[in-house]
């Protein structure tokens, strides 16, 4: 068994899938387990054992996934647990319920074990985080050394995020989107959020935002927020729909002078459309197969701001043609700044951008960046995290 990695509480009524869990968590992933026949069961196996992680079906006699949730998010005097719902549930309805109860994600059935075992291993990232800043210690030294461990497990944890290499290709291959993108990490933790969720069928949902603040405060409220988007993506991808969840979630769970902007857009590769909505965050950079280049701004506040529904007319519809790019960015690349105090301000990237209008996708990301870096005085460190995304219907 992995000694790094914490004990796995998993609590599912039907033997196969439970055996089947079992078999994956230990053989596959070399995890502890222990197992529970029913939510009660796994209750007391909980209140018995160290138990970091849980790994909970939703449907169960006498205590159902959301209640165990519940209870075990009422324990105050143990350290943080992770917690993921496992359902066949679809309706809208009940995944945001079982995100209530306090879980920290969820898994439909019938699971993917891939997928499966990357969620966990993000949600691994994230108790490793929790237990880095509870182990403080009296001594400065100490205590310094140890809030560089936890802000770079946080660092780790915004970084396994990111769409890898096989999202992208599969994408690709599976749901007709070519996706390019960087990532480039100033030395303080950031709120840029960025997230790919392949839809059935073809087609894929893509988000990319910014929550104010630096520092860990920001980088927790961006994965909270990431993880938000992803859920409401997966089960209902309507731009609508998921920016006004996503604002109300904002408004009820960041801090009052927080918010957040965002691009949202839905992917329809058969139609070859772009549903675009845009709530304070920069312009997408649209390219021409000629090399044109066009912007389509902000339709609607930041998320936190606005108290109101965003209506229809927020949506934008962008048809692309072969050869057509669409460009998104956060703001840490045109607030990039050179020894004259001068950012590299919307004009200059929009230039770069014509420049890099007969590159492949693959290099229209680092192009963009290496200009930014170009303009940057010299032996300054990034300001801000940067996020800049290319994609296409090819």
């Amino acid at each position: 068994m992995n000694a790094e990695l914490p004990r796995v509480l998993v609590a599912e009524d039907d033997k196969v899938s439970r055996l089947k869990l079992q078999r994956i968590l230990e053989k596959e992933m070399g995890l502890a387990v222990l197992l529970a026949s029913d939510g009660e069961e796994a209750w007391q196996a909980f209140l018995a054992n160290d138990v970091r992680f849980v790994l909970s079906d939703w449907m169960m006699p006498g205590c159902d996934g959301p209640e165990l949730c519940r209870r075990i998010r009422a324990v105050t005097d143990r350290p943080y647990t992770y917690f993921i719902l496992l359902t066949g549930r679809t309706e809208q309805e009940d995944l945001l319920e079982g995100m209530a109860s306090g879980a920290d994600d969820y898994v439909r059935k019938p699971f993917d074990p891939a997928e499966l075992a990357s969620r966990m291993r993000a949600g691994f990232r994230v108790v490793h985080l929790e237990q880095a800043l509870a182990s403080r210690n009296t001594e400065l030294e100490h205590t310094l050394a140890q809030l560089r461990k936890a802000v770079d497990a946080a660092g780790r944890t915004q970084l396994g995020m990111l769409p890898d290499e096989a999202r992208l290709a599969r994408a690709e291959a599976e749901h007709g989107v070519r996706l390019a993108y960087r990532y480039q990490s100033c030395e303080s933790l950031g709120g840029d959020v960025f997230g790919l969720e392949l839809l059935p069928g073809d087609g894929a949902a893509l988000f990319i935002g910014d929550v104010s603040g630096h520092g860990i405060a920001a980088s927790l409220a961006a994965v909270r927020l990431h993880t938000f988007l992803s859920t409401n993506a997966r089960s209902n991808p309507d731009p609508l729909h998921v920016i006004s969840q996503a604002n109300d979630f904002c408004i009820a769970e960041l801090p009052q002078e927080v918010y957040a902007t965002l691009a949202y857009m839905l992917i329809e590769p058969t139609l070859r459309r772009i549903e675009a909505v845009l709530a304070g965050h920069p312009a997408l950079i649209l390219v021409g197969s000629g090399g044109k280049v066009s912007q389509l701004g902000a339709s609607i506040p930041p998320l936190g701001m606005f108290p109101d529904a965003p209506k229809s007319a927020d949506v934008a519809a962008l048809d692309l043609r072969a050869g057509e790019r669409v460009i998104a960015y956060t703001d840490g690349i045109t607030e990039t700044r050179n020894a004259a105090g001068e950012m590299f301000a919307v004009e200059h990237l929009l230039k770069a951008a014509r420049g890099a209008a007969r590159a492949s996708l693959e290099e229209v990301p680092a192009r963009l960046l290496a200009a930014a870096d170009n303009w940057r005085a010299a032996d300054s460190a990034p300001e801000d995290d940067v996020i800049i995304a290319a994609l296409e219907i090819p």
